[in-house]
């Protein structure tokens, strides 16, 4: 009985002894490589992460507080409590990220000037940053906010890649949503999109249809459609999804 406890007070010593990479006689007594674990309460790590560099991280209380540098090839550092408050900071300790119960908010600065918030990826918002003063360049010029799917704004220098539209009212949309570009009045009374040259209409959508542009045909869904893109394809369909043709 002596001898069985002896083994299991043993076993029970080793799991919960920090655990330390072994060291020549003579090293530090700080190694640059090692492991320290009190698992679930408190482990630590420090282990080369990239050339003439340590890395280190820990976890306390199982996975739920955290801290981990370098988190990325940018050399961040990420630290938290999952899932609730998740927090990115660069070299220099300044901010890189926040996201709180992610997906619920993300806040992101995609540079040195220009900041990304959203809430749930409904809610989304791309600006400039206010210290990072007035635009340079057209190109630096730019802000979106969308509040899917009723209110949809963009903002650059370039007032013909601007706009402002609201669902279901009206309102057009550039490059977004897998179109160069989509209109709507009154959806779904009119409907109007672009795409790789072609443009299709829709009245009501989406019943009547009308192609012109890069492709041409017409359809009256779902008793008749045909689409042609010269050269790409030709497309019919009779009682979709019954009767189908697609040629190459």
């Amino acid at each position: 009985m002596n001898l069985r406890l002896a083994a299991a007070v043993l076993a029970l010593g080793l799991a919960w002894a920090p655990s330390v990479a072994a060291r020549e006689p003579g090293a530090a007594a700080e190694p640059s490589d090692y492991e320290r674990n009190f698992s679930p309460f408190f482990v630590e790590r420090r282990a080369p992460a990239a050339p003439n560099r340590l890395g280190l991280e820990w976890t306390a209380v199982g996975p739920l507080f955290f801290e981990k540098s370098p988190a990325n090839a940018a050399g961040d550092t990420a630290r938290g409590f999952r899932p609730f408050w998740v927090q990115l900071d660069d070299a220099r300790g300044q901010p890189r990220a926040r996201y709180v119960l992610y997906p619920l908010f993300s806040y992101t600065l995609t540079d040195d000037e220009t900041y990304k918030w959203s809430l749930f990826e409904l809610i989304r918002r791309t600006d400039r940053r206010p210290e990072a003063g007035p635009a340079r360049t057209a190109f630096d010029e730019y802000g979106e906010f969308d509040v899917f799917p009723f209110w949809f704004s963009r903002r650059t220098a370039d007032p013909a890649d601007s706009y402002r539209a609201l669902f279901p009212i009206a309102g057009t949309v550039k490059h977004k949503l897998g179109f160069e570009r989509l209109s709507w009045t009154l959806f779904p009374l009119y409907v109007e999109n672009e795409k790789k040259g072609a443009t299709t209409t829709f009245a009501p959508w989406p019943i009547i249809r009308h192609r012109t542009g890069a492709a041409h045909g017409w359809g009256v869904w779902p008793l008749y459609d045909r689409a042609v893109r010269p050269g790409v394809y030709d497309r019919t369909t009779w009682l979709w999804p019954l009767i189908y043709n697609h040629t190459r």
